[in-house]
């Protein structure tokens, strides 16, 4: 019968308390809070990556066409995502570049050239403005008419 009572007992009491739980929601909180803050930071940073690499690669085709003294040409594909870069007549070696997933070619002010060549000199034909959009946040690269100068500003966050 003693027995019968302390198993009674430990069920009666084997729950959680009220500081337990109040414990668990608040960690269950901040963990939300930061995974929707990490997920908002995300596309932002995806975004800056994309750019980063475009203007990498405008930055390579400038200096290949001075360094090799021809032309080099990157061409956009506002339609699957994606740059193309070659020495220009030579399409054999050509290498194409997808943006990442979520981001595409934008509108904005400025012209965003169909595509643009780097001459001998390092200055540049076919100038304009390329928009890079991914959710609100929007990065824009701009290319300078004479000097060839890339320029980037983030709009719109």
């Amino acid at each position: 019968m003693n027995r019968l009572n302390y198993c009674k007992k430990d069920w009666q009491n084997s729950g959680f308390t009220l500081l337990e739980l109040v414990l668990v929601l608040g960690l269950i909180s901040v963990i939300t809070v930061t995974a929707i803050t990490l997920d908002r930071n995300h596309d932002r940073r995806v975004l800056e990556r994309a750019a980063i690499t475009l203007q990498s690669d405008l930055q390579f085709i400038q200096r290949m066409s001075v360094a090799e003294g021809r032309r080099w040409r990157i061409e956009f594909d506002r339609m699957n995502g994606s740059y193309t870069i070659f020495p220009a007549g030579y399409v054999e070696e050509k290498r194409t570049v997808f943006l990442p997933s979520g981001v595409i070619f934008g509108e904005g002010s400025g012209v965003m050239p169909n595509a643009t060549e780097y001459l001998p000199r390092g200055t540049v034909s076919g100038a304009g403005t390329i928009h890079l959009v991914n959710g609100t946040s929007s990065k824009s690269l701009t290319i300078t008419p004479n000097t060839g100068r890339i320029q980037t500003n983030w709009t719109n966050d």
